[in-house]
């Protein structure tokens, strides 16, 4: 099993704020509260949330496995298009792979009300 977080920015202008670094910092309180040790950042820098979700990470040479975590800071950091979400969303379950996004919880778990009521 390998947790990652994965860290977006859309503008090159973003890379260098604190965007990033409070990105990061959210991914790696998420993965404390789930008690996960958080091994691996998948960073995109000057990335469209528009690109489908695999493309951005399999650009960066990931290949998600069965009990893989995927930690993001915000939806929006995931994806930018609702319909693309949910289809991954449900990709990553099939595959047995878990999505956290802060605020949300585990995505992937049926037994998330909030996220159930979130997708």
């Amino acid at each position: 099993m390998t947790t990652y977080a994965y860290i977006r920015v859309s503008t090159a202008e973003q890379v260098d704020n604190s965007s990033m670094q409070e990105q990061r910092r959210q991914c790696k309180g998420n993965a404390i509260t789930h008690g996960l040790y958080l091994s691996n950042f998948i960073e995109d820098a000057a990335v469209s949330g528009a690109v489908p979700f695999f493309e951005r990470i399999e650009a960066k040479g990931v290949s998600l496995e069965p009990n893989d975590v995927v930690i993001v800071s915000k939806l929006d950091r995931f994806s930018r298009d609702a319909a693309d979400a949910l289809n991954t969303i449900k990709t990553l379950k099939d595959m047995g792979v878990k999505l956290i996004i802060n605020g949300h919880g585990d995505v992937t778990d049926d037994s998330n009300i909030m996220a159930r009521l979130m997708l």
